[in-house]
């Protein structure tokens, strides 16, 4: 039996959120099972557990980490 995925969403506009959710269409397809999470207030610790992650980010601007991105991103930056 393979490992569950947490998919991780970081988006503005919302695009990553549509191909986080065909990601996880394609691993039903393959007998994965997976739950998408927004990065919303997430910082390094919700990556303590073990297990298999997707991340799933879409970029605005000039590459700027989308807001509900951002504490995470800053969390594993340091």
């Amino acid at each position: 039996m393979a490992t569950p995925v947490t998919i991780l969403v970081g988006t503005t506009t919302g695009n990553a959120q549509y191909c986080a959710e065909e990601a996880q269409f394609r691993l039903a397809d393959a007998g994965i099972e997976s739950t998408i999470t927004q990065m919303d207030g997430l910082d390094a610790v919700a990556l303590a557990n073990p297990g298999d992650y997707l991340f799933v980010v879409s970029t605005y601007g000039q590459g700027d980490v989308p807001d509900n991105a951002r504490r995470l991103y800053e969390s594993l930056i340091k």
